[in-house]
């Protein structure tokens, strides 16, 4: 059973492990405050009926970009006296300033044995629990770095490790923690090799519970992906890398107090240290202190096994698409002149990598003239897994008359649930095309006159001719005359200029350089201006990638961060450099995964991007 009461917004939620318990049976009452920056004043509600067996405190975490955000639990513990219906009313509390209250429970006590039972949520120590590890607290003589190690840790998840080319599979990122913590991304992985989709998570994040060896762990998502393998091999996919501050219980024996177990009871997840002096005064902890513990953890890499795509049964028009598609073609008129255009529409739709579908081949007749098509998605990105529809549309006009057929399109893909190549294929079209009133786009056919007919000779003065020597006069044979001195000179001025600046090799180098900048991050200009982080970002990262494989002469499908070092080795670039170009990759890599925003930080990596490439430029000869 459970209830909201919010101020702003603020959450103060009451709520139950059982709402049927028996006499003498444990259970769990917890109110939770969440989303309030202030909290103060909390006043339980009275307990009539119910015995209190302990009190404590507890915390959940939520992790937005790489930033944790906590709040608190109250918990008891209750134990029924007499069987009946009871209602707690709601606790009060104040949540940023304004007085908040929670919502009721209704507990139905039925008639248990006289003697308690054992319920995993009675606080008092059995013989074997003295023993037993709270992940909130740290005892005299614990190895706290080994206590923290097996209680937070990232790991990473994958759907399948044995894939094709092209094929798709879901890495999952996760933090597992049993502690409190303040937690940061740090570093987020490239995917080197593969072409990578995000799915959208919930913000804020919302924790799952894991049982892990039969242990609970709390579990928050740091990124879930769809990838796509664009070479065969072994890849490897990058850690994670987490910075977490670890807030811990640490008893102190030397003061009398009781055993800090009944503060901690069953809760997995331990204490969450607050300064505000409401907790103090209503928990009154004594004979012990937080501390807080610097952790970094990262995730082991994964391996994936690429498999080439078959080469038996491979379609002569097979350009590389791998999933499961349809054909759709439509043709926007089937009769028109010679003077209008018509526009073919072709659209492919199913699962897989829409992004990097390959326009299919096309037999339109001779005598159209065509243009480049235009490409536009519609990409279904929080489906898993991807799916959504690439269309292509041809723009065409037909120079001649006459009846045509275009045929059928086909387009071939290979199912790697099937392990089959398979061919979608569209229905023929058919267009009359007639004679249009611009009889200049017709051949030299529409000009020819009847055979064995000769043109007449025309006598006589022409009509352009004029009497006279009138050219001596004419300012057109003048300034013809001057024309050559005038481009004699624009040549000789051209020359030194252009001898100038090979005089000066480091100047020349440095304004081709600044011309290869500028224009491989033209577009990200646009998003700095724009203030669009994450686009801009993302085609930073796009342009220096596409130099690499540009100058580097690597097709960007098989570009990877091995091979560029490699071949920016063989090419003796100073390692300085290299190193200043990676750093600035996971720079890009961190702002569009890890939240990082700002005009000052875009118009730093901008400029560190432009300095990288002309540097580049001067050595890439």
């Amino acid at each position: 059973m459970m209830g909201k009461a919010r101020a702003q917004d603020a959450q103060f939620t009451a709520s139950a492990s059982t709402t049927t318990p028996a006499v003498n049976e444990p259970f769990q009452l917890r109110f939770t405050l969440e989303n309030a920056s202030d909290i103060s004043g909390f006043q339980p509600p009275a307990f009539t009926g119910f015995s209190v067996l302990s009190q404590s405190q507890g915390s959940s975490m939520n992790i937005t970009n790489g930033h944790v955000s906590q709040s608190v639990s109250i918990i008891y513990i209750l134990q029924a006296t007499a069987p009946g219906r009871y209602t707690l009313a709601g606790a009060s509390a104040r949540l940023d300033g304004k007085k908040v209250k929670s919502n009721p429970i209704t507990i139905t006590v039925s008639a248990g044995s006289a003697s308690p039972s054992p319920s995993p949520f009675d606080p008092r120590p059995r013989p074997d629990e003295r023993s037993r590890d709270v992940p909130g607290m740290v005892r005299k003589g614990e190895n706290v770095r080994d206590k923290i190690r097996k209680n937070l840790y990232a790991k990473v998840e994958v759907d399948k490790k044995d894939v094709y080319v092209g094929e798709q599979l879901t890495a999952t990122y996760k933090l597992y923690t049993r502690m409190p913590t303040s937690s940061k991304v740090t570093r987020v992985p490239a995917f080197s090799g593969f072409s990578a989709h995000d799915i959208d998570l919930p913000n804020p994040p919302q924790a799952t519970i894991e049982q892990v060896d039969g242990v609970p762990f709390k579990v928050f998502t740091i990124r879930k992906t769809m990838l796509f393998p664009l070479q065969p091999g072994d890849l490897e996919l990058d850690s994670v890398t987490v910075e977490n501050v670890v807030h811990l219980y640490e008893v102190d024996r030397s003061r009398p107090r009781r055993d800090p177990l009944d503060d901690f009871f069953d809760d997995p997840f331990g204490k969450d240290p607050f300064d505000d002096s409401f907790f103090d005064d209503f928990f009154n902890q004594q004979g012990g202190s937080y501390h807080d513990y610097n952790y970094n953890i990262r995730s082991q890499p994964v391996s994936i096994h690429v498999k080439p795509l078959p080469e038996e049964g491979r379609p002569a028009d097979f350009s590389g698409a791998v999933g499961n598609f349809t054909i759709q073609a439509g043709l926007n008129k089937s009769a028109l002149s010679t003077d209008d255009a018509a526009t073919l529409k072709i659209t492919l739709k199913g699962s897989g990598n829409i992004t990097l579908l390959n326009a299919p081949k096309i037999d339109l007749p001779a005598d159209f003239d065509r243009y480049d098509p235009k490409i536009s998605d519609q990409v279904n990105k929080n489906d898993n897994p991807l799916s959504g529809s690439r269309t292509f549309e041809y723009v065409f006009m037909p120079r001649t008359p006459g009846d045509y057929t275009i045929p059928a399109i086909r387009f071939s893909y290979f199912d790697p649930q099937e392990k089959a190549y398979k061919t979608a294929t569209s229905q023929p079209f058919t267009l009359h095309v007639t004679q249009g009133k611009n009889r200049g786009r017709g051949t030299g056919a529409d000009y020819a006159l009847p055979d064995n007919v000769l043109q007449p000779i025309h006598s006589g003065k022409l009509a352009w001719s004029r009497r006279g020597a009138f050219w001596l006069t004419a300012p057109l044979y003048w300034i013809l005359l001057a024309l050559p001195l005038l481009v004699l000179l624009i040549l000789l001025a051209t020359r030194r200029r252009r001898e100038k600046l090979q005089s000066d090799q480091v100047l020349l180098k440095n304004k081709r350089a600044n011309k290869v900048a500028r224009k491989r991050l033209s577009l990200a200009a646009r998003f700095l201006a724009k203030d669009d982080s994450r686009a801009f970002y993302e085609e930073v990262s796009k342009a220096l990638w596409g130099y690499l494989s540009h100058k580097l002469n690597i097709p960007f499908a098989e570009l990877s961060r091995q091979k560029a070092t490699d071949k920016l080795h063989e090419r003796e670039i100073p390692p300085a450099i290299t190193g200043q170009l990676f750093a600035l990759f996971d720079n890009c890599e961190m702002a569009l995964y890890a939240g990082m925003s700002g005009h000052e930080k875009m118009q730093e990596t901008y400029n560190q991007a432009a300095t990288l490439i002309g540097r580049l430029e001067e050595q890439l000869k």
